[in-house]
């Protein structure tokens, strides 16, 4: 039983289980030993280093000992044991540096001594005293403090390899975003893309939510086990939905020397407490095909403490065995225990909802109208100060950045964010500053000196603010991006229609799906006795649209959205979060949802159920308590909205049940 860990705490940890488990066997160790856990990168084995004439004597590894590669002897690979004898011997003999003899021969007969299990011939020993050599020019040079810690470690990966019935762990949950930028990064994308190809191309998009566990999966598998054998990870849920894991999900990837297929699952998902976010159990083997469907097991119950031991999670859980089906929706797959959950067909609407645009920093856009108690304010030059919600909910390199003044109330706009959104209905608008103007059906960008030649002060002053704050306080990743480029980023302001008359939102993600419908025209603003006029509405990135001229179109896909039956559909797709499900995007258009038809009477009385549910909602939002909505308030909001509109949602799923056929 051996195991490897990146982190030191969790290395000691381990050591000090590995003795208690060991108990009275302790009390008849033949002599010293050591404990097989080691601190290292188990997914990135050192590369072998190239010294032909070294290699014609006795096949070896290279490693770095300061900068300096160093042949170690293969034959330690079959005795890891032996090879941490040979490196603490090495260092041993060289802290002697004081001695007159610091001969070969002095060191063979020191080191035949110490050494066991592997075999030791002269030609590995002559090996064995350059690196002790080496060793004793570090401590001349006090550069030794960690070189014989990184051998026993760093390296012991390369002498794992291959030796392994079972492989069991818990690896990293972590995003391939998180990792620094640098030669670490490429050779994880590497892994991902060319080695274990757990994604197809096209997909690079996908990387940056890829979790590094299904990597882990298949390249411990891979380096570590024995022909054929097994392995058990803990992973995250969203194995079972997210679309950067539909290739792990279907067991398309790896080239042949590295194929891996999945045996068993289990599902955690209703064990509390467990982890912050879902989790499963993946079980998978070497060279094996997988068989559809996946036997599985679900568990859950509530456990009377975290850490529970395993007795007393025998007692709290209740365990019930099934299977798990591959199903493929529209363009994506998910597992699920109902072979019949998939519908045929993705929606043609899929390509005609677009996200939309990051308005980002929020401190410099996002804005309050300000009035004076008395003289109210000048509806032409509003004065406005940036959103105290944006304030405190700015990210750490944009705390403090605040902006004031009065603005041209041309670039003034209206936006929601996705914690706005109600079933049918929505929150107050919230104002913007931006520097765009209509052009043709859709936008200009402007910059601050076409700002300034068109006379337009209030603007060009606030633009100048906004680009020094941004100057000074962007990251890395944007710092080859103006303000207005971030603002525009792949044209998500610009390509929006400022003439459609109605628009269909929804949020990029949530528990409960819910929709919207809005009118593009005459959108006010009240502030205290006096209203204000915003130019447009402006779709913010939390959330999706649809544009259209026809009022009847908008409000039969509002109540598509808030449809129950939609909601349930969509759920096996959605991955789990630490509130339960979460991710929307464009799923929920993997379902055969149809094209509005004025000629359909189902749709019909889809629209006019949804313009009802939406007339109710406005009468209804007045009566909720919405100041100071968080994520976790507009979830219980849009709770207490579907109570009020239960015999409308019950109407509305039947007509949905018709046009989807289920």
């Amino acid at each position: 039983v051996v195991g490897i860990d990146i982190h030191p705490l969790a290395v000691t940890i381990a050591k000090t289980n590995y003795i208690l488990a060991l108990g009275n066997l302790l009390l008849k160790r033949p002599k010293d030993f050591v404990i097989p856990i080691y601190m290292a990168n188990s997914l990135r084995i050192p590369e072998r280093g190239v010294q032909p004439t070294l290699q014609e004597r006795v096949p070896s590894i290279y490693v770095e000992l300061d900068n300096t590669l160093e042949p170690v002897p293969e034959v330690f690979i079959q005795h890891p044991a032996a090879f941490d004898e040979a490196v603490e011997t090495c260092h041993r003999f060289a802290l002697q540096n004081d001695k007159a003899d610091f001969s070969a021969q002095r060191f063979v007969v020191f080191a035949k001594r110490r050494i066991g299990e592997a075999k030791v011939d002269e030609v590995t020993l002559e090996i064995l005293y350059n690196v002790a050599k080496r060793m004793r020019d570090l401590i001349k040079n006090k550069r030794n403090s960690i070189w014989t810690f990184i051998l026993k470690n760093v390296y012991k990966p390369t002498f794992l390899q291959k030796q392994f019935d079972w492989i069991i762990g818990n690896p990293p949950w972590l995003s391939y975003r998180y990792i620094e930028k640098g030669q670490y990064q490429e050779f994880i994308k590497s892994a991902i893309l060319n080695t274990y190809c757990l994604l197809e191309k096209g997909e690079g998009h996908l990387i940056t939510h890829l979790e590094l566990g299904t990597l882990f999966f298949c390249a411990a598998l891979s380096m570590y086990a024995k022909p054929r054998q097994r392995i058990a990870f803990v992973l995250p849920r969203s194995v079972f939905t997210a679309d950067q894991h539909d290739r792990f999900r279907r067991t398309s990837f790896g080239k042949a020397i590295h194929q891996t297929g999945l045996t068993e699952v289990w599902d955690l998902e209703s064990v509390k407490p467990l982890f912050n976010v879902p989790a499963c159990v993946v079980f998978g083997k070497q060279f094996h095909h997988t068989e559809r469907p996946i036997k599985a097991k679900v568990f859950s119950g509530q456990l009377n403490r975290r850490n529970a031991s395993l007795d007393e999670a025998l007692k709290s859980l209740v365990v019930h065995d099934t299977s798990l089906h591959l199903v493929e929706q529209g363009g994506r797959s998910f597992w699920s225990e109902d072979a019949k959950a998939e519908l045929v067909g993705a929606s043609p609407y899929g390509s005609k909802f677009a996200q939309g645009a990051t308005i980002v920093p929020r401190s410099c856009w996002f804005v309050q109208v300000l009035e004076k108690p008395e003289l109210g304010f000048n509806p032409e030059r509003p004065y406005v100060r940036t959103d105290q919600r944006a304030i405190e909910l700015a990210k750490e390199a944009y705390k403090g950045l605040e902006v004031e003044g009065n603005i041209e109330k041309d670039f003034l706009y209206a936006t929601l964010l996705s914690t706005d959104l109600l079933p049918f209905g929505f929150l107050e608008y919230r104002p913007v500053v931006l520097p765009i103007k209509p052009s043709g059906e859709m936008f200009v960008m402007l910059s601050k000196e076409i700002v300034e030649e068109n006379g337009y002060e209030d603007l060009a002053r606030w633009l100048r603010i906004c680009e020094e704050e941004w100057g000074k306080r962007r990251k890395e990743k944007a710092e080859r991006m103006s303000i207005y480029e971030r603002l525009d980023h792949v044209h998500g302001l610009t390509q929006q229609h400022h003439k459609a008359k109605y628009k269909v939102i929804y949020p990029t993600s949530a528990t409960n799906l819910c929709g919207a419908a809005l009118c593009n025209q005459k959108i006010f603003l009240k502030v205290g006795e006096q209203k204000i006029t915003l130019n447009s509405f402006i779709v913010e990135s939390t959330t999706y649209s649809f544009e259209t001229e026809n009022e009847s179109e908008a409000h039969y896909l509002s109540a598509l959205l808030n449809s129950p039956t939609l909601d349930e559909l969509l759920k096996p797709m959605q991955a789990r979060g630490l509130w339960g499900p979460r991710h929307i995007h464009k799923k929920v258009w993997e379902l055969p949802i149809p094209i509005f038809s004025e000629a359909k009477s189902a749709h019909n009385e889809l629209a006019e159920l949804g313009l009802h549910c939406a007339q109710k909602v406005a009468k209804i939002i007045p009566t909720l308590d919405t100041l100071n909505v968080t994520p976790g308030k507009i979830g219980r909001l849009r709770a207490q909205v579907r109570e009020r509109l239960a015999d409308e949602l019950k109407e509305i799923d039947s007509l949905v049940k018709r046009i989807l056929k289920k």
